[in-house]
């Protein structure tokens, strides 16, 4: 599937890859292993979620990008080891989310970023139902 700006995926994702480099800040710790770990992580129309995570030059790279812009070339180019998205937007969720990157083909660790939540393991047992190839976890903002 072309990228709308005339590009091919391939490189729409290069452009899109970004080392955090911040000097002089302090920043949270990311508590999953998992994420700590991903040498590649795909932000989802969720730029708050790069406030929870700490640079890393070198060992780790972010990649943003928009949910509309997901595609088999995509996931096969940034080869993500884990996928941050909004647990809820306007027009889709994290469930929607979930099934279009197991469509094209991730399987691996997602995370969802949201506000503290009463009952968080709700949400993680209804997208891992639906989506077993994904280890779901939640991503909360302080």
């Amino acid at each position: 599937m072309p990228a709308t700006s005339g590009h091919s995926p391939e490189r729409s994702a290069r452009k899109m890859q970004i080392t955090a480099q911040i000097k002089d800040a302090e920043f949270p710790q990311v508590e999953s292993r998992e994420l700590i770990h991903a040498r590649t992580v795909l932000v989802i129309d969720a730029p708050t979620a790069l406030r929870q995570l700490a640079p890393r030059p070198g060992l780790q790279s972010i990649v943003v990008t928009q949910k509309r812009m997901l595609s088999v070339d995509m996931i096969r180019t940034v080869r993500p080891d884990a996928v941050i998205g909004p647990l809820i937007t306007p027009h889709w969720d994290i469930v929607d989310l979930a099934l279009s990157l197991e469509a094209i083909g991730f399987r691996g660790n997602l995370f969802a970023l949201t506000l503290p939540l009463p009952r968080a393991e709700l949400v993680i047992r209804e997208v891992s139902a639906v989506c077993p190839a994904m280890t779901v976890r939640l991503l909360e903002l302080d």
